[in-house]
């Protein structure tokens, strides 16, 4: 039996050529605030009710409805709705982060400054199972001042940016035959050159899939301090617990 997550947003969000996901929706959005910046169209919509009303009683359900672009004073925010969203897994551990990615895309591509991120969740909620979770999550981990690091560590300005969704496509392509290339074993590392705010991200994903094939030090290729640190305390804590075993 094969697995699969029947609501996965990739199909929804770029289209696979095949009913009911004919339109990549990505390329829409930014094709029409490349020809109207002020346009109020630019939406994604990540729930389709001619096939999820007839898996009404799946698990499998998508939490996210839309994806809202908007420019406001010159600047490209981003409005997402949610039906549902669990704090703990969803809201920021995966929602938050994978959205404002998309969102510094669609700038790139747009060629629009970075704007404002609205995050809308109906029920913002956790689950009581992992009540004790949340209260380790509330213990100090040290005493004293612990630094802010978006203040220590300012934004890093990448210089070289997407300018056409083929570039995305194409630096994607490669970070895949790349992580595959890795998975086996075999040292691709230099084939990959991501671009754009795409570098950072590609390249912790890069670094993780290294350490777990046994080859190190790729997470200093990382520039961001904040992605930089981010892979490096998660190898860490990997090897403690691999290490306390």
């Amino acid at each position: 039996h094969k697995s699969y997550w029947r609501a996965g947003y990739g199909p929804r969000l770029r289209g696979t050529g095949k009913d009911p996901y004919v339109l990549d929706q990505l390329r829409w959005a930014v094709n029409e605030l490349k020809a109207r910046p002020n346009s109020r169209r630019a939406i994604i919509t990540l729930h389709f009710p001619e096939i999820d009303a007839a898996n009404a009683t799946k698990i499998d359900w998508p939490c996210t409805v839309v994806l809202n672009f908007l420019v406001g004073e010159g600047k490209l925010d981003l409005t997402v709705y949610m039906r549902s969203n669990d704090i703990l897994w969803g809201c920021f551990g995966i929602n938050i982060f994978c959205f404002t990615v998309i969102q510094e895309l669609v700038a790139e591509l747009t060629g629009l400054p970075l704007g404002q991120y609205y995050h809308i969740a109906n029920s913002l909620h956790y689950y009581t199972e992992f009540e004790k979770r949340f209260e380790k999550m509330r213990e100090p981990l040290w005493t004293g001042h612990i630094p802010d690091p978006y203040v220590a560590y300012p934004p890093i300005t990448h210089e070289e940016k997407l300018s056409y969704i083929e570039e995305l496509d194409a630096a994607l392509n490669m970070f895949f035959v790349t992580e595959y290339a890795l998975r086996r074993h075999q040292d691709a590392l230099g084939d990959i050159v991501p671009v754009g705010c795409l570098i950072d991200l590609l390249w912790a994903v890069i670094a993780y899939t290294s350490y777990k094939v046994g080859l190190e030090g790729v997470a200093g290729k990382i520039v961001d301090p904040h992605v930089r640190q981010g892979v490096i305390d998660c190898i860490a804590r990997e090897r403690k617990a691999k290490e306390g075993k």
